[in-house]
């Protein structure tokens, strides 16, 4: 039996606080020159747009130094819990309102058809995928042993 014909039940408790994928690809220095374009794509499911700046910082032998300043692009959805940021050289996909692989699958996809039909990246050279997890305790008096093996909790006295 595959996995696509099995009976998918939906926890009570999603473990998943945010989920973000990354998707890096070739330079584009022209990125500015895209964004209405995409702004225009995106803004019936992401209406919220905002733009910034982050710093890209090179280690090396020598040590730390901030190669320079990379300029990004934010879109967001009606409520917050989705959003796209392309900058000229990655696109990443974050939500925290994940309910399984297959609907993230579907938006991520989404988000790099779009980036191939509108800017044409050359070249995709890597794509990552992070998990955040929160478990609450159900019993204020519980502690994380309670949920977590004792093997992977840290001892709280020395």
């Amino acid at each position: 039996m595959s996995l696509e014909n099995q009976e998918y039940h939906k926890l009570n408790k999603q473990p998943l606080s945010l989920v973000l994928a990354e998707f890096r690809f070739s330079e584009v220095r022209k990125m500015v020159e895209y964004v209405p374009d995409i702004q225009e794509a995106l803004r019936k499911n992401y209406p919220a747009y905002d733009e910034g700046k982050s710093q890209s910082v090179r280690i090396s032998p020598e040590g730390v130094a901030i190669d320079h300043q990379v300029s990004r692009w934010i879109f967001g959805s009606h409520d917050g819990s989705r959003v796209i940021v392309i900058s000229e050289n990655n696109l990443v996909f974050i939500t925290t309102d994940y309910d399984r692989f297959k609907g993230y699958e579907d938006d991520c996809i989404s988000a790099v058809e779009l980036l191939l039909d509108v800017v044409k990246p050359q070249l995709l050279s890597r794509i990552g995928l992070r998990y955040n997890d929160v478990v609450y305790p159900t019993n204020e008096r519980d502690g994380l042993s309670d949920y977590v093996i004792q093997e992977l909790c840290i001892p709280t006295r020395v």
